[in-house]
């Protein structure tokens, strides 16, 4: 019988996946899209990071200002 499925296994299950995928991206140097304060940047394999759109308002106020992947 499989345990069920929590938030908190939830979330350390799509930690884990997205730290994969963007390991993953980087190896075949590829560009990663995140949301940076009002920012949504895409970095590119070499570190050039470019600021594809800037938001009017951001609804999802993250708790945790510094997320390492």
């Amino acid at each position: 019988m499989s345990k069920p499925l929590t938030k908190k296994i939830l979330v350390k299950t799509a930690k884990k996946a997205s730290r994969r995928a963007v390991k993953k991206t980087r190896q075949a140097n590829g560009a990663i899209t995140y949301v940076h304060g009002k920012n949504i940047v895409k970095e590119y394999a070499d570190g050039h990071e470019e600021v594809i759109e800037t938001l009017d308002r951001v609804f999802v106020r993250p708790t945790q200002k510094i997320y390492s992947l």
